[in-house]
């Protein structure tokens, strides 16, 4: 019998936050939203749940594209709220901010995988 879409994401779910949890670290994603011209401050919204760091393989470093210093994070999609797209939110994981730069989506759509530069 096939494992079904939410059956992966149920598995997705239980590794992430349970059987790697050694490897896990809190990540907020902050997205700028707009500008609030009376308080003179962007507004923002976050989002709160658990990654998983991967390095890039030293033959995947380009200097373009992936840069020494990039790495991976790997979360459940379905914590999320919302996509993050690059233009406007930024990763802090265990302290260190950095930049999204992309991301992709498993098939079954129960894990992000997303590059991620500290700034």
């Amino acid at each position: 019998m096939s494992t079904t879409k939410a059956e992966f994401q149920a598995l997705a779910a239980e590794l992430i936050g349970d059987e790697f949890e050694d490897f896990a670290e809190t990540t907020v994603l902050t997205k700028t939203t707009g500008f609030d011209y009376a308080t003179q401050a962007a507004t923002t919204t976050t989002q709160t749940f658990t990654t998983i760091r991967l390095e890039y393989e030293t033959k995947q470093f380009d200097g373009q594209l992936i840069k020494i210093g990039d790495y991976m994070l790997i979360g459940e999609r379905q914590l999320l709220a919302t996509m993050p797209t690059p233009d406007n939110t930024t990763v802090t994981r265990a302290g260190e901010v950095c930049n999204f730069l992309r991301s992709s989506l498993d098939p079954a759509d129960a894990a992000i995988i997303m590059h991620v530069r500290p700034q």
